[in-house]
């Protein structure tokens, strides 16, 4: 149990980096603000990038909220731990 609390541990460890540099992105682009002179391909980069911040804020929701929830719940019930 304590193992895989650590591999959670780092991996929501990596969660909080990741969102460290989207907020950086975020705070560089002004919001994903597109400029009104700026190219097609500058705005598709922006809301591709946009789509992968919500892309990744649901994963990482779902691996903390319920992934590694079940994970550790399902270890204790192997080892009889309650």
């Amino acid at each position: 149990l304590q193992y895989l609390k650590e591999k959670i541990q780092l991996q929501q460890d990596e969660h909080k980096k990741s969102f460290s540099y989207l907020k950086t992105f975020r705070e560089i682009t002004s919001d994903y603000e597109i400029p009104l002179d700026a190219w097609s391909h500058y705005k598709s980069l922006f809301e591709k990038m946009k789509e992968l911040e919500h892309d990744l804020t649901m994963h990482f929701y779902l691996e903390d909220n319920i992934l590694f929830r079940n994970a550790i719940a399902n270890d204790k019930e192997l080892i009889g731990e309650h």
